[in-house]
């Protein structure tokens, strides 16, 4: 099946159905062959890029025209010959992905519609592109449709231009309950007491104009979190509308709204690397620059390539602020960036309340993790002292981060329940060399044989926190849904990793009187904070916003996987440190299948993929892709048995409650969290859900 009809399955799936709306299948997904043939020469635009920056100071942000810009990606030669090694290879990183199987079969209450991922790949090398532009737009898109936030490549023309309108910063809410959200400019309703709805953008439905974008970004498998992910908010900032998606151009955007006006926004092209621009003279030295690797690709086993830098536009470093923007003044000063950050509803009429804003759980280091920890134990005693008893823990637009804080902040809340998990990854040839591999004796601060690299056995644990006895035991297989996966692991060993697991302090507030808020964007870490929040302890949860009609809406919607390894992070040093294994301690591994290709060199249609930095074609920024190692499940919490053999990552699960957005909730995050104390605790009142 074509991404195009993928897409379009999807948009008929999840797009508003209470008023009438433009068909998104017709005449709105655009063949990149058909728009924008005048004016600059084709062949001559990215030499006009390259002319027109020339001199400029780069440390600064650099503009181009977009139409230029867009002709220029669209010119740039496609070379098939590196176009199917290519490929070939990103299928061996792919095929690590731990949901292949379910994404190609669907299990019931799914919401996006299947996709072959591997036979989407095939499908690429039989297609002809017109650009290499368009080949990476291909890819790219196969990617997306699995909708898995852990499951991304980073593709060379895709990250040289960014393409924005950040003028368009839309919001969405309802202006009484018994109505659905409406759109409307931000900069309109901080400036009107009386703002007019959109009613369209560029002559399409603004509903179904969001929806369609939202799912080309795929961020999230859920299309109310899709939808979210859009608008602009105080927790997540400007929306995800003022970028444009994988192919889409146009060079300007228009609003009409419900009164008639009409307001025009220009599209810019910001340039992301405008130093390297210097070596660009046509689409051709284009490629050249910023997509063939230096590297001739082939047979190798010398040492990885470093891989090209992040390409983001230059921006100054702002300091680290003692207050978030949008935000109320903290009940204690926050660490960090602000990740975390504690407040207190005492001017809203609800005394009693404390919010913990977690942002995100990203650490960089133990330090850091550390200063979390204690910052958790000092707001949470504090608020005790100053005679809270209820706690919101707002976690919208959490993408996750470092996987030990979610329990570390579950444990702070629950000090006296153990916790249990279950997750296994997809038995691959490529895992079982390598996990062969790292199972000999250990080697001193090696990546592959952490516990983190779920490669080594005697690093992991069984998911009742147990040893296995061998590699074989470990890898399995274990057949289930048409596809080989390892034996069941245990996640964590939270006695070990986990500060404070099971300390036995006093719990400061009861599970009633905890209720977690999110967007819909909870992701990784997030989901599995939220899993152990309320399979373990059995707190509530309020979900905001999503598509405007009256119907449940998930709290997770982002990626509910286990652990993400990227493709030169981590698999580029796990192949390399395979390959010191090998030699520092003479291991025979010629009966392994593809061993002989880590000894002397990759093959196509073999077991190791090039290292990143060897691939036919660059891949950008300083991870270059990544893929779900891990599928999660749930759990017993009594005693760790599975209680769903469907991956968490495929599990419908409606939120307790569903708000829309006020303007008075999205102007202010003090407001939006005591209608969720008013809603949870008082006389508020959920949206009343239809069939």
């Amino acid at each position: 099946m074509r991404y195009k009809d993928v897409l379009c399955m999807a948009l008929e799936a999840v797009l508003v159905v209470s008023s009438p709306v433009q068909n998104p299948c017709k005449d709105t997904i655009h063949d990149l062959t058909a728009r924008y043939d005048s004016g600059t020469d084709y062949l001559d635009a990215c030499g006009e890029i390259s002319r027109s920056i020339k001199g400029l100071d780069y440390s600064t942000e650099i503009r181009v025209d977009p139409t230029t810009a867009y002709k220029c990606l669209r010119s740039t030669p496609n070379d098939a010959a590196r176009a199917r090694p290519f490929i070939n290879e990103i299928k061996k990183y792919a095929a690590a992905q731990s949901t292949l199987a379910y994404l190609k079969n669907p299990p019931e209450g799914y919401l996006m519609p299947a996709v072959d991922i591997m036979g989407e790949l095939d499908s690429i090398l039989g297609t002809l592109y017109h650009s290499h532009y368009e080949f990476d737009v291909a890819v790219a898109k196969v990617f997306n449709a699995a909708y898995d936030g852990h499951f991304w490549i980073e593709l060379c023309s895709l990250s040289q231009i960014l393409f924005i309108r950040p003028d368009l910063r839309l919001v969405s809410f309802a202006n009484n309950s018994n109505s659905v959200p409406r759109v409307y400019l931000r900069q309109d309703i901080e400036d009107s007491n009386d703002p007019s709805p959109i009613h369209l953008i560029n002559g399409e439905k603004a509903e179904s104009y969001i929806m369609r974008y939202s799912l080309l970004s795929g961020n999230f498998h859920d299309p109310d979190a899709l939808y979210n992910s859009m608008f602009d908010t105080i927790q997540t900032g400007s929306g995800g509308i003022i970028h444009y998606p994988l192919g889409e151009y146009e060079p300007y955007t228009t609003v009409t709204f419900d009164n008639g006006t009409t307001v025009v926004y220009d599209t810019i092209a910001i340039v992301s690397q405008p130093e390297l621009w210097t070596s660009v003279n046509s689409a051709g030295s284009f490629i050249e620059t910023f997509c063939v690797n230096s590297t001739r690709f082939g047979n190798t086993t010398s040492d990885q390539s470093t891989p090209p830098a992040d390409p983001t536009p230059p921006i100054d470093t702002p300091p680290v602020p003692t207050r978030l923007e949008g935000y109320p003044e903290p009940a204690l000063p926050f660490y960090d960036k602000g990740s975390f950050a504690g407040y207190f509803l005492d001017s809203n009429g609800w005394g009693d309340v404390a919010v913990l804003a977690v942002r995100s759980f990203e650490t960089d280091d133990d330090v850091v993790l550390n200063q979390y920890t204690k910052y958790f134990t000092d707001f949470f005693e504090y608020s005790r002292s100053q005679g809270k008893t209820k706690l919101i823990i707002d976690l919208s637009g959490n993408a996750g981060g470092t996987a030990v804080l979610s329990p570390t902040l579950f444990s702070r809340l629950f000090p006296q329940i153990p916790l249990w998990s279950q997750a296994n990854r997809r038995a691959t040839k490529l895992f079982n060399l390598l996990g062969n591999i790292a199972s000999h004796a250990l080697f001193p601060q090696s990546l592959l044989q952490s516990s983190g690299s779920g490669y080594n056995y005697k690093t992991e644990v069984k998911s009742d926190l147990s040893q296995f006895d061998s590699f074989k035991e470990y890898f399995g297989p274990v057949e289930m849904y048409n596809d080989s996966f390892s034996s069941a692991v245990g996640r964590f060993k939270f006695e070990e990793e986990v500060p404070g697991y099971l300390s036995g302090s006093p719990q400061t507030f009861a599970a009633e009187n905890i209720v977690l808020l999110s967007d819909g964007q909870c992701s990784s870490a997030c989901a599995t904070f939220y899993e152990w929040m309320t399979t373990f302890g059995s707190v509530n949860n309020i979900v905001v916003g999503g598509r405007p009609e009256n119907k449940p809406m998930q709290f997770v919607g982002g990626t509910k996987g286990g652990v993400v390894n990227n493709f030169a992070g981590h698999f580029d040093s796990y192949i390399s440190e395979a390959r010191d294994l090998v030699d520092v301690f003479g291991l025979d591994i010629t009966a392994l299948e593809g061993g002989d290709e880590l000894v002397n060199g990759t093959k196509e249609g073999g077991v190791v993929p090039l290292e990143t930095g060897k691939l036919p074609f660059q891949l950008s920024g300083s991870k270059g892709g990544a893929v779900n190692i891990y599928n999660a499940f749930r759990v017993d919490p009594k005693d760790g048995s599975l209680t769903e053999k469907v991956p968490l990552q495929f599990v419908y699960e409606k939120a307790d409650c569903r708000l829309f957005y006020t303007k008075e909730t999205v102007l202010a995050i003090d407001k939006h969290w005591a209608r969720v104390a008013k809603t949870m605790w008082g006389n508020g009142a959920c949206v009343e859900e239809v069939a």
